[in-house]
């Protein structure tokens, strides 16, 4: 749009920058006393230093000469008297020359430039702009690199190229980032948005010129505030947001008026006549452009008087006055004629000169006539034969003009085509590198799991089997409870590089997010009480919401924990949670505060203050929050002051909310856990099962062996090649393998057996400490019967252990082989059909064998029958098995964050009925994976 555009490049060009070239001493008191003046009184400045100018003269030299012409052009671009500027600024050209100062000429060239864009003359300023930005280069001026590099962006961006414009944007936005020049960050991301306004892509819009207002505002710049918030203003009227659009044009204007900037003032005025416009309120968008036009009329600008006739001629014709509205429109295109005839000043007045010399000539010739109409003939014709020729002469300096141009032009755009290839040559080697780093760090988060299982599950297994001394077993509790904090960070790191690499989704569903925070909160209690601090929630009425509560939850837990964590003993922590025009969760407390400096760093990865006391974590939770809540569309902020103390808030947008959906009210406490004896499972038969252990960690061999040795003869071998090799001599009940081996991988072996007629039906157990979805996929893929993910409980492996081999014995008991591949095959597909039914109605807690045999179009004995053969299963055991399976997939992919919702998500309606199946599942309790 012409007037975003207006916006962007006329405000920008009154941040004018007052860079001193002196270069001895002999003027370098004069430049002093000069803005010792100006900023008091640049009216007084002027007048009083420029007749001591004159009379000291000749003290100065040739570069301190060229360094005061240069301040005094300064100081007319800010009161617009443009073309004093010019001839001071060419005065300091001059002198520049003579001193063969480069520095001091691209400083030059960059204001002259500058002052063509304020005259609408952008061929010229991208010369002289390219040029300054040439002499910048090899003088390695960084400030002038960043500068010229923005307004080469906004010269690209106002001639409607917008990817050249892209890149010189990014470009500047680098330079500005090095110097922690905020404020032209700002206008940087600003104009991009600006750009993505004008393409029609609102959301973008507002995604950059966002970011430009935080930038602005942290940068405390007045005049970039003001332009942001006229940028913004555009965008939602655009996006026809009229109240938005509003608010943002009365902050514009009243900082504008607060800082007495005539030019912000107008491009604040013109907005909201067009704010008046889109609402059909056209008195007071008459009144509004009539503002806007006297103010454009007392600066002399152009382009504000333009637009200011356009938006006078729309409003009259809106109010059908068409007598006024031809009257501006035609107001408008004569000045907008104007600007093209600065372009052409010296063309037009050469034409207007010679068009006076004809007249002359005419008139002589025609005094004459009455002595002589042959002379007054060849008069006429020499007069015609002039006027050809000076239109010839004319046409052919327009054709040279426009040759030089194009010339120019398509020398800029091959430069910015090499500058470009070099962007991208350079932006793919440090994407390769970071990907090097992230895939490093993933494999190395990977290997810790297998140290954390040996840490963890022997001091687990010696504190739930062992009487132990009460200092003993509080130390060995200390490296229990600080191993399962490793695991949680190594968790919290691999999330991270998945939502690096974009493949952190959300598993979306109807939640009670109230409820969700209260539970959260809970679990926080006796910690608390513990610590001595008061732990407070006052959460309003339940909000329903569509989110993805594992990860929510990981928000509220690591805001809780940051709390308590910094919070000191006679403390207060409250979390609070209520809905308005958002949904908002806050997290305050009473501790030592974050000071000014860190504020705006808490949410960086791994950033940890070097002045405060207390070091917690690693810098990772809150970073991982930050990106979770903006993975839902909101956005977590804090607000803190030293001594005081911080509030952390959480606002999610209010159109997730959905209508309440059947959810439990209350947390069902689970029953405590029963102790199964360790030789229940050796007396279901005369010998112990033959376990193949397939794993290279000798430690991790040795633990596995030290758990399953009472129940199971084990076999140990380092490999899959090793492994196949004994299955060639001998058939084991079991196998266990891990996933990465040197030789032949997990993978490669489970391919082997699964494939096998002979193996195939060997239970086999998968051990892993890749716990991303895909690896899940793909081991189920095989047809590996069980997996565990590193670290697991030692209970959890042998009651898995000893499930699998009881269900294949009772299957062989009752299944003898088929003998032909076509009975197999029916059997899967059966099977299959099976599974397929009662997943269907996995959540129904009234679904039972006589509709599964319904289904199925048999009668309840046939179907048992059927089972038995296929599974050694009783339809209800089959049931109830296809129910736990899907528990655990529930549990181990967080969709619900609590074990009561997992139990009525698969179809038991008590709790406590499922906690007792579970555990007698899978040796554990479902809240120990929560």
């Amino acid at each position: 749009m012409k007037t975003s555009i207006t916006f962007i490049t006329a405000i920008l060009f009154m941040q004018v920058f007052f860079p001193s070239f002196a270069q001895d001493g002999g003027n370098a008191s004069l430049l002093n006393e000069i803005r010792r003046l100006d900023a008091q009184s640049p009216k007084t400045a002027f007048d009083t230093l420029y007749h001591r100018f004159e009379a000291n003269r000749q003290e100065l030299s040739v570069g301190g000469e060229a360094d005061v012409w240069y301040e005094w052009g300064n100081y007319f671009v800010r009161v617009y008297q443009i073309d004093s500027a010019i001839s001071h600024f060419m005065a300091a050209q001059g002198f520049y020359e003579q001193a063969k100062d480069s520095l001091g000429l691209a400083w030059t060239w960059f204001q002259l430039a500058g002052i063509d864009r304020h005259i609408d003359n952008r061929t010229q300023a991208l010369e002289r702009m390219h040029a300054a930005l040439n002499v910048f280069e090899r003088m390695e001026d960084t400030l002038g690199i960043s500068r010229s590099m923005l307004y080469l962006a906004n010269d690209y961006n106002y001639l409607g190229e917008h990817e050249i414009a892209r890149v010189y944007y990014d470009e500047s936005y680098h330079f500005h980032q090095l110097l922690g020049d905020t404020s032209s960050m700002s206008r940087t991301k600003g104009n991009i948005g600006g750009m993505f306004e004008e393409d029609g892509n609102i959301d973008s819009a507002l995604y950059y010129t966002t970011i430009g207002l935080e930038l602005a505002r942290k940068s405390k710049d007045t005049i970039e505030l003001i332009r942001v918030y006229q940028g913004m203003s555009i965008i939602y009227r655009s996006a026809k947001q009229f109240d938005k659009e509003y608010g943002f044009l009365q902050q514009s204007l009243a900082l504008s008026r607060q800082v007495n900037d005539p030019l912000s003032i107008g491009f604040s005025l013109q907005g909201f006549a067009l704010h008046f416009i889109d609402l059909k309120n056209y008195d007071s968008a008459e009144w509004y452009a009539h503002q806007s036009l006297d103010m454009a009329k007392q600066m002399k600008n152009a382009q504000l008087t333009v637009n200011s006739y356009g938006i006078l001629s729309d409003t009259y014709l809106q109010k059908r006055n068409f007598e006024k509205a031809f009257y501006y429109q035609k107001l408008d295109r004569q000045e907008s004629d104007s600007l093209f005839n600065l372009k052409n000043a010296n063309i037009t007045k050469s034409m207007n000169s010679r068009y006076q010399v004809e007249r002359r000539e005419k008139e002589i010739a025609l005094r004459n006539l009455e002595i002589s109409r042959i002379d007054a003939q060849l008069t006429h014709q020499t007069n015609l034969r002039n006027i050809l020729l000076l239109g010839l002469f004319v046409v052919m300096i327009f054709l040279i003009v426009i040759y030089r141009n194009n010339r120019q032009r398509q020398k800029a755009f091959e430069l910015l085509k090499e500058k470009n290839h070099e962007i991208r040559r350079q932006r793919d080697l440090i994407k390769a590198s970071d990907e090097i780093k992230s895939r490093w760090f993933i494999n190395v988060s990977h290997e810790l799991r297998t140290p954390l299982t040996l840490i963890l599950g022997p001091v687990e297994r010696i504190l739930e089997k062992e009487k132990l001394n009460p200092i003993v077993e509080n130390d060995l509790a200390m490296v229990a409870r600080n191993a399962r904090q490793l695991t949680s960070l190594v968790n919290e790191i691999l999330d991270l590089s998945k939502m690096e690499e974009g493949k952190l989704t959300l598993h979306e569903k109807p939640v009670n997010i109230s409820q969700l925070i209260r539970q959260n909160a809970a679990f926080f209690e006796s910690v608390a009480s513990r610590a001595g601090i008061h732990l407070n929630t006052a959460i309003e009425a339940d909000v329903f919401m569509l989110v993805d509560p594992e990860k929510i939850a990981k928000i509220i837990i690591n805001l809780i924990s940051n709390a308590l964590k910094f919070t000191p003993y006679g403390g207060t922590v409250s979390v609070s949670a209520e809905c308005k025009n958002e949904f908002c969760i806050r997290v305050r407390d009473t501790g030592e505060g974050i000071g000014k400096d860190d504020l705006p760093y808490v949410f960086d990865r791994f950033y940890q203050s070097a002045k405060r006391e207390k070091q917690g974590g690693t810098g990772l939770g809150l970073a991982l929050s930050k990106e979770l809540a903006e993975l839902h569309g909101g956005m977590i902020r804090v607000e803190s002051q030293l001594g005081i103390g911080s509030e952390f808030i959480v606002t999610l947008p209010v159109s997730r909310q959905v209508l309440p959906e059947d959810a439990p009210d209350e947390e069902v406490a689970e029953p405590e856990e029963v102790d199964q004896g360790e030789g229940a499972f050796q007396n279901l038969y005369s010998e112990k099962p033959l376990m193949l252990l397939v794993e290279d960690n000798v430690d991790m061999r040795q633990y596995i062996l030290s758990i399953c040795k009472n129940s199971f003869t084990v076999h140990e071998v380092e490999n899959g090649l090793e492994a196949l090799d004994f299955l060639g001599k001998r058939r084991p009940d079991l196998i266990i393998s891990d996933v990465m081996m040197p030789k032949m991988n997990g993978y490669e072996f489970a391919k082997q057996v699964k494939n096998s007629p002979e193996w195939m039906n060997i239970p086999f157990i998968t051990l892993t400490a890749i716990a991303s979805e895909d690896e899940k996929v793909n081991i189920l893929r095989i047809g590996i019967d069980d997996y565990l993910i590193k670290p697991f409980h030692p209970d959890e492996l042998l009651v898995r252990a000893q499930n699998l081999i009881f269900n294949a014995r009772q299957r062989e008991s009752l299944d003898p082989k088929p003998d032909e591949d076509d009975e197999v095959s029916f059997d899967s597909q059966v099977l299959k059909r099976l599974e397929t039914e009662v997943k269907e109605n996995i959540a129904n807690s009234e679904y039972n064998v006589l509709q599964l045999a319904h289904a199925m179009a048999v009668s309840e004995r046939q179907l048992y029958r059927l089972l038995r053969r296929l599974t050694g299963l009783t339809p209800a055991q089959f049931i109830r098995e296809i129910r736990m399976q899907k528990a655990m997939e529930l549990i181990e992919q967080r969709i619900y964050p609590t074990a009561s919702q997992v139990a009525y998500a698969v179809g038991y309606p008590n709790p406590s009925h499922f906690y007792t199946s579970f555990k007698k599942r899978f040796g554990k309790q479902p809240g120990t994976y929560l």
